[in-house]
């Protein structure tokens, strides 16, 4: 079983903890956010072309039934097991961005 940092967007707040990045078949809140100690930061980023509008969070990890939901109505995009340094993607300019 592996454990991945994270960055999750949610209505607003980004959540920071771990991920469990199996295979193996997790309950909604257990693949999203599995350690108590999360730190919330409100902020809003800019696209690298100067907006903060149509800037959507990249969520690392395995993820719950509620994640493919968002990301199926483009609220966040989902970005695999391996993280990178992207955390933001950018729907106006197809672009990811630290």
């Amino acid at each position: 079983m592996r454990h991945f940092i994270s960055l999750v967007f949610i209505s607003g707040i980004i959540l920071t903890g771990l991920i469990n990045c199996s295979d193996e078949k997790k309950t909604d809140n257990e693949s999203l956010l599995i350690n108590n100690s999360t730190s919330i930061h409100n902020t809003t980023p800019e696209c690298p072309e100067g907006h903060t509008d149509s800037i959507i969070q990249i969520l690392y990890g395995f993820p719950d039934e509620r994640s493919f939901e968002r990301a199926d109505s483009g609220l966040i995009i989902l970005g695999g097991c391996e993280l990178a340094d992207e955390n933001w993607y950018c729907k106006k300019h197809k672009i990811s961005f630290p």
